[in-house]
């Protein structure tokens, strides 16, 4: 927990900040820190969040020495657009604004890092875009697709706070108890309030009315089943006390497809891995881009 604390004393590293225009003429807020010299990712929020949730982890000097990362806030979502039609969510446009902000950054083959719903991108990517588009994926506490993320793997604290978001009464304690579940674990079972206030702000800026078409739009999962059998490499870590997806179950989906997965179970953690844990995962980012992706 020292290592998240010292974050946010250190001074924040540069960024390049683009809006970058979609297929459909739609805005996507990107930022990039790091190296562009070095191995290029992409890194994704979770559900109702944005790219902000990653500022601290962003900084660590891990990242920043050894990789160049874009991330961007998912459309419906943070500072990107919000179309308010199921049309505006279709899979394609998810991919799309994939490829607007990696030809934006110049972006050479990246590694996707997905944390929690932000995983899900994948499957949109695997099914618009040339087999070839990236280097490896790397789910953090997320899963492949959204059968996974919000079915099979669904913990029950996450049904719980979906339903109670979909009710005006209830709202309000949903987001919050969302929030804790995302930074609750045992080896951090007391939320500093700064980040609870970071994650239930972002959730409460977001319209009740997109969070629920980002939660209900469509997606075939089987392109991305035939990518991940082709050998592209992958690694699942999670956290073994994760309150809202269960681990051992996207370890299952995903060897049951890929041929070249590794898993990485951290005891005692939760979903919000890169925040318990920013050194851990940053040095496993950056091994698995330059031992196993980035070769590819």
């Amino acid at each position: 927990m020292g290592s998240s604390s010292s974050n946010s004393t250190r001074p924040p590293p540069a960024t390049d900040t683009k809006i970058v225009l979609s297929s459909d003429g739609e805005q996507i807020y990107a930022e990039a820190t790091g190296d562009p010299s070095k191995p290029h990712a992409v890194l994704l929020h979770g559900l109702a969040l944005s790219g902000a949730v990653f500022d601290e982890f962003c900084a660590t000097p891990k990242l920043l020495e050894n990789l160049y990362i874009v991330r961007y806030d998912i459309r419906g979502h943070g500072r990107s657009c919000m179309p308010m039609t199921p049309e505006g969510h279709a899979s394609k446009l998810y991919a799309d604004d994939f490829k607007a902000v990696v030809e934006a950054f110049g972006l050479r083959k990246p590694t996707l890092i997905g944390w929690s719903m932000g995983g899900i991108i994948s499957a949109d990517i695997a099914a618009h875009l040339p087999p070839y588009t990236l280097s490896g994926i790397f789910y953090l506490a997320s899963a492949p697709h959204k059968g996974v993320i919000l079915g099979t793997a669904a913990a029950p604290a996450l049904g719980a706070a979906i339903q109670g978001c979909s009710d005006p009464s209830t709202l309000l304690s949903a987001l919050v108890d969302f929030a804790d579940a995302c930074i609750t674990s045992t080896t951090n079972p007391t939320p500093p309030y700064h980040l609870r206030c970071l994650l239930t702000g972002a959730m409460a800026l977001q319209p009740n009315e997109m969070r629920g078409l980002t939660l209900t739009r469509e997606q075939d999962p089987a392109p991305l089943q035939k990518l991940l059998a082709t050998g592209i490499p992958v690694l699942v870590m999670y956290g073994t006390d994760d309150k809202l997806t269960q681990g051992s179950v996207v370890e299952k989906e995903v060897t049951t497809h890929a041929t070249e997965a590794e898993l990485l179970a951290v005891p005692g953690t939760g979903h919000m891995l890169f925040w318990e844990k920013p050194l851990l995962v940053a040095s496993t980012i950056v091994r698995f881009v330059a031992e196993r992706a980035h070769r590819v």
